[in-house]
């Protein structure tokens, strides 16, 4: 899909609490649900790169890196705090009801 046949995303609320239904099927997510989220980065970034945000637990919700605003997963420093905004575009198969997503940083605060 090129991107500007992407649905606009949609805003359903404030936190990755997901105020979504989280029983959609794995796959794209279209459109893409909008979260905010607060991330510590560990360590470099790159494509695919782990997300940890804040009050997630080793049960997840888990955020991979799909891509970022200006394509510099560079910009997120190790050691630093950020409050992302993030669409979520792709859910991954895991097992149970564990989110796991692959997500686009729109933008880096």
């Amino acid at each position: 899909m090129a991107p500007g046949e992407y649905p606009d995303p949609e805003r359903p609320g404030k936190g990755f609490a997901f105020p979504f239904d989280q029983s959609i099927a794995y796959g794209p997510i279209l459109p893409a649900v909008i979260v905010e989220a607060s991330v510590t980065i560990a360590e470099s970034c790159g494509l695919v790169s782990d997300l940890p945000a804040r009050g997630a637990t080793r049960s997840g919700p888990f955020f991979h890196l799909a891509g970022i605003a200006g394509d510099d997963p560079g910009v997120l420093e190790p050691g630093r705090r950020y409050q992302l905004t993030l669409c979520m575009v792709y859910r991954r198969e895991h097992f149970g009801f564990i989110g796991n997503y692959y997500v686009y940083v729109s933008e880096v605060r």
